[in-house]
């Protein structure tokens, strides 16, 4: 029977994957004087962001450009997934509206990343703004519940538990987990932390 490797032993094995794959690409141009692409760069991206390094991911953005490389939709959502681990949420807009100028459409995964990094940051209304945003750029309907738990999340660290309650209400009964309600009980316990008042505030905008 296959053995499973334990998270913490994982997660190194990938920072030295990542780093495997950087150094491959300086040999490629002093060895054999070959420019790595952009297929390298985003392999070299993902393991970065993914082996728990994501400031390292960013800081291949430079090198990207220096190559005079597009970025395509898997840069975007590297950096994008980089950006939400550090919580750096205006970098993680400024992708967003950059991917979108180049004419890249953002995926599910690109807005869930950009709301994730405004609400670790504490930019719950940015999260709310993101989410109309997300909902008027498509005809069909685009939002589910992993862009949803994003949002109520968002308004759960700052104890915006009416707003968190508003956005739980869009996800079927069916498909609410355990997450949801954690997110809906920290919002109560962080609402007498910021000091939110109990009378309910229209968020709309």
């Amino acid at each position: 029977m296959e053995q499973v490797e334990p998270m913490e032993q994982v997660e190194p094995m990938v920072q030295v994957e990542s780093m495997a794959q950087m150094e491959l690409m300086v040999q490629m141009e002093q060895t054999v004087q070959v420019e790595p692409n952009l297929v390298v760069f985003n392999a070299a991206l993902s393991a970065c962001e993914k082996g728990g390094a994501p400031q390292q991911a960013l800081s291949l953005l430079s090198t990207i450009n220096e190559h005079e490389l597009r970025p395509d939709l898997y840069t975007y959502i590297a950096l994008v997934s980089s950006c939400s681990r550090l919580a750096q949420w205006e970098r993680a807009i400024s992708f967003l509206d950059e991917m979108i100028d180049s004419g890249i459409k953002p995926t599910k995964e690109i807005w869930t990343g950009v709301i994730t990094a405004c609400g670790k940051a504490y930019q719950w209304k940015r999260a709310i703004e993101l989410l109309e945003r997300m909902e008027s750029s498509s005809k069909e309907p685009c939002v589910n519940a992993h862009v949803l738990t994003s949002v109520i999340s968002a308004c759960g660290r700052v104890g915006q538990w009416r707003e968190a309650l508003r956005f739980l209400r869009k996800i079927p009964a069916a498909k609410r987990s355990e997450l949801h309600y954690n997110s809906i009980l920290l919002s109560f316990r962080s609402s007498i932390i910021f000091g939110v008042n109990d009378t309910f505030e229209d968020s709309s905008h």
